[in-house]
């Protein structure tokens, strides 16, 4: 357990939300009915400096955590809020939530890798953020998890992008905006794949079989690609058969402006970015989106009962605004207008000498050894820290770091 986390550059980020959120919800009384989900750690920092000062209701307030000394803490300090103790991670609990909530505070020391990635899936295919809602989402900015890496390595492999600092945060910042946009579709069918079900079902079975072999993701994500290769082309079909006259790219518009009808797509309406360092030289992203759900355009597609979609009577003027307008909405998704990130200081006061825990979370965030060496000379010989390793490796230590 982390002995504080109320280091200046932390409590900045934390006035950063407070104010997105103020923005957001300009209303007392209305922030005063609004459920929150976060993750508080063992101290109240959080809640002194952003939920009280906005008026909202510490009944509303929802915190998780695996740690049970973390727990008891929070239980002993006779808070007024709903906690939960987790038995693994964070997206085990989204996976079986019911609730609803307003704002979402994924709030972790941690680099963003796999269960990081399903968390904000789970929210997504569950609908756990209201049809209005905000996401914020902190997450170390260097030493990926190999998840992260290796979809870092081939998106700039696809597409010949550098993959320095800031690429990775952008990309970060794309899936997550990326995620929410499947809506359900993230572990379930698309609602056309009735429509198309034996191509559908065909190419199912097909990447099932290819995913099995090589050991990769759970079957349940394939419909989100599915849908994306066979889905929009079905759609941009029938937008050119009753448009005839419409051009490629308006076309591929309106197809997907159809094709986030009816999956519960949330769509960033509004974001602010930042970074800072905190006061062990943690460095920290945050990301903070203002969502909402459904598209707020009059076009949509229609079930007649047979293989036909068809535009809600919109004349081609009227969906050409749509879909240019939803273009435009998307954009954060496809990195064309992320909000630039605001770097907000550091709290970290390099030590002459680092201590063993620290020299345990810098080895297991894959600090390579050789930079520890170089930035500390007189902490420790290679020979120690290569026995550090090997104890982490063995997960010797798994109990004792935080």
């Amino acid at each position: 357990m982390k002995e504080t986390y109320g280091c200046p550059s932390k409590a900045l980020a934390r006035k950063e939300l407070h104010d997105f959120i103020k923005e957001s919800y300009p209303v007392t009384t209305q922030r005063a009915n609004l459920r929150v989900l976060t993750l508080l750690g063992h101290e109240d920092h959080e809640l002194r400096q952003i939920w009280d000062p906005l008026g909202f209701k510490r009944a509303n307030i929802t915190t998780l955590d695996k740690d049970p000394a973390v727990i008891k803490k929070l239980l002993q300090m006779n808070l007024g809020i709903n906690i939960h103790e987790v038995p693994t991670t964070i997206d085990s609990f989204l996976e079986n939530e019911g609730g609803r909530y307003d704002i979402i505070n994924i709030d972790e020391t941690s680099q963003f890798g796999y269960p990081q990635r399903e968390a904000i899936r789970s929210i997504a295919h569950r609908g756990l953020l209201g049809n209005m809602g905000i996401l914020a989402t902190w997450y170390l900015s260097r030493r990926e998890a190999h998840y992260t890496k290796h979809w870092f390595d081939k998106i700039s492999e696809e597409q010949g992008s550098k993959t320095g600092l800031k690429e990775r945060s952008d990309l970060i910042s794309r899936m997550i905006c990326g995620i929410m946009m499947d809506g359900m579709t993230t572990y379930s069918p698309h609602p056309l794949a009735r429509f198309v079900q034996e191509e559908y079902d065909r190419e199912y079975g097909e990447l099932r079989a290819k995913v099995e072999q090589v050991g990769g993701e759970s079957d349940k994500v394939l419909h989100c690609i599915i849908s994306d290769k066979i889905i929009r082309p079905y759609l941009e079909k029938c937008v050119k058969e009753q448009y005839p006259t419409m051009s490629e790219d308006s076309c591929t518009w309106a197809a997907d402006l159809l094709y986030y009808q009816d999956i519960g797509a949330y769509f960033s309406q509004a974001q602010k970015r930042f970074y800072y360092v905190s006061d062990n030289g943690s460095p920290m992203s945050l990301d903070l989106n203002l969502f909402s759900r459904p598209l707020p355009e009059n076009v949509r597609w229609c079930d007649y009962g047979h293989l036909k979609i068809e535009v809600m009577k919109a004349s081609k003027a009227t969906l050409f605004k749509a879909a240019d307008r939803f273009n435009e909405v998307r954009m954060r998704a496809t990195g064309a207008s992320l909000a630039q990130r605001h770097f907000l200081g550091s709290s970290f006061v390099k030590p002459e000498k680092l201590s063993r825990d620290d020299a345990l979370m810098l080895l297991k965030s894959g600090v390579p050894s050789e930079e520890i060496l170089e930035a500390f000379p007189k902490s420790y010989t290679k020979m120690q820290l290569a026995a550090f390793k090997a104890h982490l490796t063995m997960g010797t230590y798994e109990k004792r770091v935080v």
